[in-house]
């Protein structure tokens, strides 16, 4: 999802991409302003994003765990997103 949004954003369109495969979906871990995020960005440079390794690695640990508790693990999986959640 992109800022402000959540974890039910992307379930349609993963539906319709992929229907009556699983779905595991994140929500980002961020806040700014009150809406989430997947990382943060500075005021000074919106496009610098100063935990973005970080995060990378926490949403890496979020489907190798997630994968096996939801009977995915071994399978090929697909990520989508948008904006901020790309």
């Amino acid at each position: 999802h992109g800022t402000g949004g959540d974890e039910r954003d992307m379930a349609g369109l993963g539906r319709s991409l992929s229907p009556g495969s699983p779905l595991i979906a994140p929500r980002g871990p961020v806040s700014e302003g009150g809406m989430a995020r997947f990382f943060s960005r500075t005021a000074a440079d919106p496009f610098t994003f100063p935990d973005f390794d970080e995060r990378i690695d926490d949403l890496a640990a979020f489907v190798r765990d997630a994968a096996p508790a939801h009977g995915l693990g071994g399978r090929l999986l697909y990520a989508v997103g948008y904006s901020n959640g790309a």
